[in-house]
């Protein structure tokens, strides 16, 4: 068995390695051999992986559980330096994923509750979301700019160009060239 050790680079290494030492020792892993892996496909099976923060498995909870589940599957012992979370058979580790789906999907609802509050509360004091009545919607703008577009189009200028001359966005290119090829 080895150790195998991720940071996250945004912090400072030094820091870092010396807190990882101490949790090293305090598990009992201290003779083990010690690498560094940047993912957790370097993780071989059966390696107690010392992670600096949570930060380093991900940035969304979906990546962090899909990479927390490939270490479960290694049969790896995890242990967060900063959160100070030790995780070291199947039962615990089982445990903290169904916590960590659980917590996705409450901030999900969480989120989607929110949402729908303001949504309701702006209406009450007649506020609408989406465009204004009468204002431009996309039709109308790809109509005004069309010629333009074109024009530049068969000048052989790049999308993102075209789009930036104009103040409009690239999606609106891509949405006149998809128009134009439909008729």
């Amino acid at each position: 068995m080895r150790n195998a050790e991720m940071f996250n680079e945004e912090n400072d290494f030094a820091l870092q390695s010396a807190k990882m030492d101490q949790v090293i020792e305090q598990v009992g892993c201290k003779d083990n051999e010690v690498v560094i892996i940047k993912s957790v496909d370097d993780a071989l099976e059966g390696d107690a992986v010392f992670i600096s923060d949570f930060s380093c498995l991900g940035s969304s909870v979906k990546e962090f559980v899909d990479n927390f589940e490939q270490l479960v599957k290694k049969g790896n012992t995890v242990h967060f330096v900063r959160e100070q979370i030790s995780l070291t058979d199947q039962s615990q580790m089982e445990t903290f994923l169904k916590q960590l789906q659980f917590a996705a999907m409450f901030g999900r609802k969480l989120r989607s509750a929110v949402s729908c509050n303001n949504l309701a509360v702006a209406a009450k004091v007649g506020r609408y979301a989406g465009r204004p009545k009468g204002s431009k919607n996309k039709t109308s703008i790809i109509q005004e700019k069309a010629d333009e577009i074109e024009f530049w189009l068969q000048q052989g200028e790049s999308k993102k160009w075209i789009a930036e001359q104009l103040g409009i966005s690239v999606g609106t290119v891509y949405n006149y060239i998809r128009s134009k090829e439909e008729a």
